[in-house]
This record gives C-alpha cells, structure tokens and sequence, in this order.
C-alpha cells in the first residue's frame, strides 16, 4: 500500500514536471521596476519592496495580479526588508489566485499611479516537507527532505 502512495506521488510529480518542461517559461524573481520590487518567496507569496525616500507613506499601496483574464486586488501585510533604504508589503500564497499563474501581470500602484507592471511566472508548488519552485530554465526544482516507505506519510 505504502508503496503505491509513493509511486502515485512520484507519478504526479513527473506529471507536473513534464506539463512545465513543454512550457518552458522562467520564474518570477527580483523583478524591479524604478523604485519598487516585486520577488516571490519560497513559499510562493510575493514581496513588494519600496524606496523609502521614492515612497514615504506606507498605506497608499494596491498590488494587483491578472491572471487567466480575471483582476484580483490582493490584501497585503506590513513586512521586513533586509535593507533600511526600503520598506514592505508582503502578500500570502494563499491569496493568489486560482488557476493558472504561468503568465500572470503583476501590477502595483502608489497612492493610484502604477509604479509596477510586469507579466511575471507566478506558478510555485508547495509540499509538506518544504517547497518547490521553477528555475530560469522553467524546471520544477524539489528539495526533497524525506521519504518515507514504512508506515508513515510519503
């Protein structure tokens, strides 16, 4: 039984990677347009970064995705940034939205002016011990970190 779990996981796998090998499309990282960045996490969220001297208010901040003919207004959140020149927005995984996001427009807007829009690969996996992400070359790339063939979960 157990062994067919796996080979059933390892066949969907192989499903996804073979469905994204025949796209061949890059991923979405350290997209910058001016003063604002848009790079996706490991966790297939997206952190919107501004120029603190560019964009002083933090509040006036709407980030858009368009995907599969359908504009979404995404709810964002306060978040950190490594670098003290630039402040954050960050945007959950879960708030993306559904369907495919091979070619999704990402669109950021200041107190109503568009700083940001770019057509970006928003696709990402995640799996229960990690995540999974498409490199430049459109590959799925799984950190694998276990797999288990008795009694547990695979």
């Amino acid at each position: 039984m157990t062994e067919r779990r796996l080979l059933a996981t390892l066949a969907v796998l192989a499903l996804v990677v073979s469905s994204v090998a025949a796209v061949g499309v890059g991923v979405a990282v350290d997209s910058e347009d001016g003063h604002v960045r848009v790079n996706q996490q490991d966790d297939g969220g997206l952190l919107v970064e501004f120029d603190n001297e560019t964009f002083p208010d933090r509040q006036g901040v709407t980030v858009n995705v368009t995907a599969n003919n359908e504009t979404t207004t995404l709810d964002t959140s306060a978040a950190e940034t490594d670098d003290p020149d630039w402040w954050a927005r960050e945007v959950a995984a879960d708030a993306l939205p559904d369907g495919s996001l091979a070619d999704a427009r990402v669109t950021v807007a200041y107190n109503g002016t568009v700083e940001f829009d770019r057509t970006m690969d928003l696709r990402h996996l995640r799996v229960e011990t990690g995540t999974a992400r498409f490199d430049d070359a459109g590959r799925l790339a799984v950190n694998a970190t276990s797999v288990g063939l008795g009694g547990g979960a695979v």
